[in-house]
């Protein structure tokens, strides 16, 4: 039997982001991603490749050992600390709230085949059939 709530853990968002990897309350960071899943902080992708060696740095007066990771989509080197203090990734609220005031926009204007496009495209998302003519 299909779990009932696996439909809603595959849905993605506009942007392409999986909704298990959008940040709640305590697990966001600045950029509305989770903290806990490593992200680039320059793109956002959560596709890196982690290095087997790990980096000394200083944080706080003591040197530590921290992770290092390079993006796949722009080649970004980075550590767990420039991740977490310095993370300028798009932000999700904010191009959400973008892709949303468009949407609008579309379903508001005279072009009915975008309408069409749009609606079709809600419906997916939603898990409803479309009828194809």
């Amino acid at each position: 039997m299909e779990d009932p709530d696996i439909r809603s853990r595959q849905r993605y968002n506009t942007l392409n982001v999986p909704s298990a990897y959008i940040g709640v309350e305590d697990d966001m960071c600045t950029c509305g991603r989770k903290v806990s899943i490593t992200h680039c902080p320059a793109c956002g992708r959560f596709k890196i490749y982690p290095f087997a060696r790990k980096i000394k740095a200083l944080l706080a007066g003591r040197e530590v050992d921290v992770n290092e990771y390079k993006c796949q989509r722009c080649g970004l080197r980075f550590n767990d600390i420039d991740r977490s203090n310095n993370c300028e990734a798009p932000k999700i609220v904010n191009m959400l709230l973008e892709a949303r005031t468009r949407i609008e926009q579309i379903l508001q204007s005279e072009d009915e085949e975008k309408k069409a496009i749009v609606r079709a495209a809600i419906a997916r998302l939603k898990g409803e059939e479309t009828k194809t003519t």
